[in-house]
């Protein structure tokens, strides 16, 4: 990098870990980690509504933005699919990941999209306005 250059680096991860520690003694950052998988759980009436729900959202904030990509609904790990399909905080995302359940994910999901949506849609509604001669049937 030369003086104040920043580049961001984006990956695709196999499988999520921790850093434990981060050495600092060589010109680059190395680091010790420990790899861990989501809690061990039953399939649950919740967790397939909380599937459902997310799904539905996601779809719904899809079609307002415009995004075609195409997720596959029956994944185990339908969170990170849903999260890596939109443009959404990369904040949130990493929250995503610490998050060791796919319920508490996609319910941490759907609540993100239902407090973004009428925003996306009040946007959406100016933009069609503003693209129009002014008057919405």
């Amino acid at each position: 990098m030369h003086g104040r250059d920043r580049y961001d680096i984006v990956t695709v991860g196999r499988r999520r870990f921790e850093v434990l520690e981060v050495s600092r003694e060589r010109n680059f950052l190395e680091g010790s980690i420990a790899f861990f998988d989501d809690e061990p759980a039953e399939p649950s009436p919740e967790l397939a509504e909380h599937r459902r729900h997310a799904l539905e959202l996601f779809e719904a904030v899809a079609e307002i933005l415009g995004t075609t990509e195409a997720i596959d609904a029956e994944s185990p790990l339908l969170s990170f699919l849903i999260a890596g399909a939109l443009p959404i905080d990369l904040d949130f995302k990493q929250a995503l990941l610490d998050i060791r359940s796919e319920d508490e994910r996609l319910a941490g999901l759907a609540e993100f999209f239902e407090a973004i949506l009428p925003k996306l849609k009040k946007a959406a509604h100016r933009r069609e306005k503003a693209g129009g001669n002014g008057h919405v049937p």
